[in-house]
């Protein structure tokens, strides 16, 4: 279903805001071609006009493209059960239906979020088991991972993919805190829009 949205979006920004910017640019080429001669000015102002449009067009089309890299959790879940399985470390999840229902923005950056916390599992845990349990409340969605695996001593403050982690969550009003006993925790908390 989340595939379908998407596709459906994609599809409507190209017809929408592509479409109509590449008429522009053709009619505006043509007008340019025509003035050439007869008004240099008129047609240098045409062609600065289509350069603007296609720089417009270039970024439009990155956020096109970014949106079809993100996932929803249902799909990321799939994948990284794939993954970790391939390392012998099984994948529980617990209440993970109720995410259907949250904000596709949430979605994306908790699908990627998962992606980075099941690499370093893999890389780092030596964990036989990890476990996703999804909640909600009133005030926020919830999402614990937690590992049966080595834990760690220390994590270093630069880490790059706890930096990630961070600021794709503080986009959506989101925090996390890592703790370390037997195995790892994160604790993650998405606060729900007014």
């Amino acid at each position: 279903m989340f595939g379908l949205i998407l596709q459906f979006t994609i599809a409507k920004d190209l017809h929408d805001n592509l479409g109509q910017s590449f008429s522009l640019i053709t009619l505006k080429a043509e007008l340019a071609d025509k003035l050439i001669d007869k008004n240099t000015e008129q047609a240098r102002q045409e062609i600065r006009d289509i350069a603007t449009t296609s720089r417009e067009d270039l970024t439009l089309v990155r956020q096109i493209v970014s949106g079809l890299n993100q996932k929803s959790i249902a799909e990321a879940m799939i994948e990284e059960e794939e993954n970790l399985r391939i390392v012998n470390i099984i994948q529980q999840s617990n209440n993970e239906k109720i995410s259907v229902a949250w904000p596709i923005k949430v979605q994306n950056v908790l699908a990627a979020i998962i992606k980075e916390a099941s690499t370093n599992i893999i890389k780092y845990s030596k964990a036989h088991l990890t476990t996703f349990d999804f909640d909600e409340d009133d005030d926020c969605y919830t999402l614990n991972i937690s590992d049966d695996g080595v834990g760690y001593k220390k994590i270093r403050k630069d880490s790059f993919g706890l930096t990630g982690m961070s600021q794709r969550l503080s986009d959506i009003n989101g925090t996390i805190d890592i703790s370390s006993d037997h195995g790892t925790i994160l604790k993650i908390k998405v606060k729900k829009a007014d």
